[in-house]
């Protein structure tokens, strides 16, 4: 996979293990969102007019207008997908769609992955109101909560990925775009990939984190308001269908409290948020699922 002009582009020759007796080859334009699987262009080549992605990257196109005519003119490609077609086809079948984009339909495996993702964050949560100080730092959290999701049955095991194998729950995800400011793409704390994300990628898309997560996760400790707003920024732009933010505090760490569990309590948010807050002697929460902000003795005393 190569960028140009910003877009990311596939050029795909055959199946996995049989580019040699291929005879179409097909280029693939994503669109401004650059998610693999939503294309603007793509382009259908017939052999011997093969092209390769070193070639078109070398061509230093000033558009992507210019690349599709590049491959016309050079390569005889035939357009089987562009923004026009869609449009026309849209509007053969259906009214205009003015409202507001919505998340994509979770399906049944996600819906029980969510289920399973909720319940472990919340002993998780419970765990640390218990034990705050059985991790020194973060990146430790990060582990623990990992154990605790891959002892989980339902998202154990390995899932093919082509002719290899990978797991579902991994740490440190790439962000599928670089944010503004940033030097480099950051990276989301846990995610979960679904089966069938897994079964329909390539090795080069998974090595290089351009997979969109089913849920993705972000984990504070002991940071301030401003960090947890960070946080819920990169979640919200993942884009994934099931976002949670958690946020932890130890006793003697200072913040405006009061607009911290009023963020975490936003409803327009469109986050799962878990909380624990741990003064000398009360623990206040909330778990994945809580409307409201809890206190209880701290079990420690």
């Amino acid at each position: 996979m190569i960028y140009i002009c910003g877009r990311k582009v596939r050029v795909l020759t055959g199946q996995r293990g049989k580019e040699d007796q291929a005879t179409t080859q097909t280029v693939r334009i994503c669109t401004v969102e650059n998610l693999i699987g939503k294309y603007d262009y793509v382009l259908r080549l017939h052999r011997p007019h093969f092209t390769s992605e070193s070639d078109l990257q070398n061509q230093n196109f000033k558009s992507i207008e210019d690349c599709v005519k590049h491959l016309q003119e050079k390569y005889h490609a035939k357009v089987e997908e562009s923004p026009s077609t869609r449009a026309e086809a849209t509007y053969e079948v259906s009214k205009p769609n003015t409202s507001t984009p919505e998340k994509k339909e979770s399906t049944l495996w996600e819906i029980k992955a969510a289920s399973v993702v909720e319940d472990t964050i919340n002993q998780f949560l419970l765990e640390f109101i218990n034990f705050p100080y059985l991790h020194r730092r973060e990146h430790s959290i990060h582990c623990e909560l990992y154990r605790l999701l891959v002892s989980r049955r339902f998202l154990s095991g390995n899932y093919p990925m082509g002719r290899w194998f990978s797991q579902l729950v991994h740490k440190e995800w790439p962000e599928r775009s670089q944010r503004l400011g940033k030097a480099q793409r950051g990276t989301i704390d846990l995610c979960i990939l679904s089966p069938e994300t897994l079964k329909s990628c390539s090795l080069q898309e998974f090595l290089e984190g351009q997979i969109e997560p089913t849920i993705a996760i972000e984990i504070g400790l002991d940071y301030n308001l401003k960090h947890l707003r960070q946080d819920s920024k990169k979640l919200l732009e993942s884009h994934t269908n099931h976002g949670y933010l958690i946020h932890l505090i130890r006793q003697n760490f200072t913040d405006d409290f009061d607009a911290v569990e009023q963020f975490v309590l936003d409803k327009s948010l469109n986050l799962k948020t878990a909380y624990a807050r741990l003064t000398s002697s009360q623990a206040f929460y909330k778990l994945t699922n809580g409307m409201e902000i809890k206190r209880m003795q701290c079990p420690f005393l």
